[in-house]
């Protein structure tokens, strides 16, 4: 069996229907906005076809945190950048990349979020995008303002083992997943 999902990717609703679909794998649909999601075989697909992964954040400070993770040929790269500092290159390592891969599409079901995510404008002043290419050029865009995918706080705790290089980005990162969010 798969990941078991307690909660929808898109809206967060709490009630679920359970199902097989026709490959034997367990399909979820959310009672409140008509999402189906869980196919495991679909979500292992996009991240076997992932080529780019991209994650901008600014707040109202002007803090800014980019990172962008890429497969080209059989190697896979980062590019970290906090603030105004140089940024950071390197080489990734194939077991972090397919994990994060899968986590992404498998356990957090990105392929299925919102396009945006629209909170008050009091709340934190944070502005978001994350972008994802495919092989065969597909791209799938989610962007927000002060509000956040149910998943955000795990996504985000994924990729700390590549922000401990980058002076700043840790706090920075950190501060994101203290606040009362997704």
């Amino acid at each position: 069996m798969g990941i078991r999902h307690n909660c929808c990717p898109r809206c967060g609703s709490l009630r679920l229907t359970e199902s097989l679909d026709s490959k034997g794998d367990v399909q979820y649909k959310c009672c409140d906005c008509r999402c189906r999601f869980g196919n495991e075989s679909e979500a292992k697909e996009y991240a076997e076809l992932l080529v780019k992964f991209l994650i901008e954040i600014k707040d109202i400070l002007g803090n800014r945190f980019v990172l962008k993770l890429t497969k080209e040929m059989n190697a896979y790269k980062y590019y970290l950048k906090i603030g105004r500092s140089k940024g950071f290159e390197g080489d990734l390592d194939f077991d972090f990349w397919k994990e994060l891969s899968n986590k992404l599409f498998v356990e957090y079901s990105f392929h299925k979020w919102n396009e945006t995510y629209f909170g008050s404008i009091s709340n934190y002043g944070i502005v978001w995008d994350m972008e994802a290419s495919f092989e065969r050029r597909h791209t799938l865009s989610v962007h927000g303002c002060n509000s956040f995918p149910i998943y955000w706080k795990k996504m985000v705790s994924s990729i700390l083992p590549l922000v401990e290089e980058c002076d700043g980005a840790d706090t920075f990162i950190h501060s994101l997943l203290e606040k009362e969010i997704g």
